[in-house]
């Protein structure tokens, strides 16, 4: 089959257009931002693609598309992981309080006496830290003395 000069003209700017479009997403260099070797270039000039054509272009373009894919499955792994881990601990740091609470002869249902008491045996004993009696009241009723006090 033979091309009309019109076909040609219409496949050579296709591919033109092609090479553009995945250059530009594939982060090739700006003729614009090279205004020493491409002086007077602006944005129509689109990106320096080097003698790619279309099918490298999309060899690219797949390739990278498989690697985000890797790594977006191995941060999703990750953050799976932490949560399940910061999960882990917020269950076991309630779980020792409410054993201490238990301890005290406090009912963690009761959030005001349980901070009231647990307060006061800490003022008395010295037995926990500021950071600690903080996250006790946290725990216990929900609010965050920094925020509080802020407040």
């Amino acid at each position: 089959m033979e091309w009309t000069e019109e076909q040609r003209k219409i496949l050579i700017q296709q591919e033109h257009e092609i090479q553009q479009i995945l250059g530009k997403a594939l982060g090739y260099p700006w003729y614009k931002d090279d205004q020493k070797n491409f002086p007077g270039a602006t944005e129509e000039d689109g990106v320096c693609v080097g003698d790619h054509f279309s099918l490298s272009l999309v060899d690219e373009a797949a390739e990278r598309i498989r690697k985000l894919e890797r790594e977006r499955d191995e941060a999703r792994y990750l953050l799976i992981n932490l949560a399940t881990c910061l999960e882990l601990e917020r269950s076991s740091t309630r779980n020792h309080l409410l054993a201490y609470l238990k301890n005290l002869g406090l009912s963690p249902y009761d959030h005001q006496e349980a901070v009231h008491k647990l307060s006061d045996k800490v003022i008395k004993s010295g037995e926990l830290n500021e950071r600690r009696t903080k996250t006790a009241t946290r725990v216990t009723t929900g609010i965050d003395c920094d925020s509080a006090v802020q407040s």
